[in-house]
């Protein structure tokens, strides 16, 4: 979408390829649709020139980068809980205040859930380490499931990793 001289040609460009053109109308004004082809994961880098009426070509545009990406990162690890209290990593505490921890792709967000509530999302550090203090919530006894899901930049969603069990006694 843009605008050039009325009645021109706009050759669309992308990554140094003509993909089409479009007619700008009586107000400059044109629009081109790309949006029946497929384009796969990579970068790429969009403009377009102008033909006028009397076969005057302009420069190409300033050029638009973007990305496609629909890969999902790997599934999120839920690994510990703490305070731990009695055998270490067994789940079971006597603490009813938390922090769960574990490890995702690195600097990715990473929403953490408790039985399938959304507690809410952190940052994993560059080595992949996040974890999510829920200390300032008393949970009552009982058994519950900690899961997270990553996502990326891209807006892709991983899987839901595998719960693990946190008993509260």
């Amino acid at each position: 979408t843009g605008t050039a001289e009325a009645g021109s040609q706009v050759r669309v460009v992308m990554n140094s390829t003509v993909i089409g053109s479009a007619t700008a109308d009586g107000a400059g004004n044109w629009n081109f649709n790309y949006g029946a082809i497929t384009l796969p994961e990579g970068s790429y880098q969009a403009g377009a020139f102008v033909v006028d009426a009397a076969g005057n070509t302009s420069a190409t545009s300033s050029l638009y980068g973007f990305s496609i990406d629909n890969t999902p990162p790997a599934a999120g690890v839920v690994e510990a809980v703490a305070p731990d209290s009695g055998i270490a990593g067994d789940g079971i505490t006597a603490n009813s205040q938390l922090i769960f921890s574990g490890t995702a792709e690195p600097d990715l967000p990473v929403a953490v859930y408790l039985d399938g509530v959304l507690l809410g999302t952190v940052q994993a550090d560059g080595a992949g380490d996040w974890s999510y203090d829920h200390s300032a919530v008393a949970l009552a006894d009982g058994t519950y499931q900690i899961t997270a899901i990553v996502s990326d930049a891209a807006g892709n969603a991983a899987a839901e990793s595998a719960p693990l069990t946190v008993v509260v006694d």
